[in-house]
């Protein structure tokens, strides 16, 4: 019994930390996907929603941290590795931002996520002063 109250008040502190988020409230987002993750450090959807938030108020060293570092725990976290084509992708780092979407794409082919972030970057591909890499 005690595990399911656990579960709801983190499915209730989810919820309001996304409903602050959605109305660009995020330094209420931010603060409340912390406050979840100290007490519950593991918890990888509140740490992306974190990386997501940090994103969106343009903290991509930040964000890029949280991707990676979810990454590190499963390679597989297709939503932080296309969380890092979208930090590629806004800084200008086209072909690092190819690479992220088509990585996931191998993993999620119907990612519309993915497969619009990676059209976004070969069509700047062609505009950018970008080194192509070697």
């Amino acid at each position: 019994m005690h595990q399911s109250c656990d579960r709801s008040e983190s499915d209730s502190r989810h919820a309001d930390a996304s409903r602050f988020a959605s109305r660009e409230d995020y330094d209420k987002a931010e603060s409340l996907y912390r406050e979840m993750l100290k007490t519950t450090p593991d918890e990888s959807v509140a740490a992306h929603e974190l990386g997501t938030v940090l994103f969106f108020q343009r903290r991509y060293d930040e964000s890029k941290m949280v991707c990676e570092e979810l990454l590190r725990q499963d390679p597989q976290f297709v939503r932080a590795q296309n969380g890092l084509g979208a930090i590629a992708r806004v800084r200008g780092r086209y072909f690092d931002a190819v690479e992220h979407y088509s990585l996931v794409i191998e993993s999620c082919p119907n990612s519309a996520l993915a497969h619009y972030g990676r059209g976004v970057s070969y069509f700047h591909v062609g505009s950018s002063r970008e080194p192509k890499p070697t």
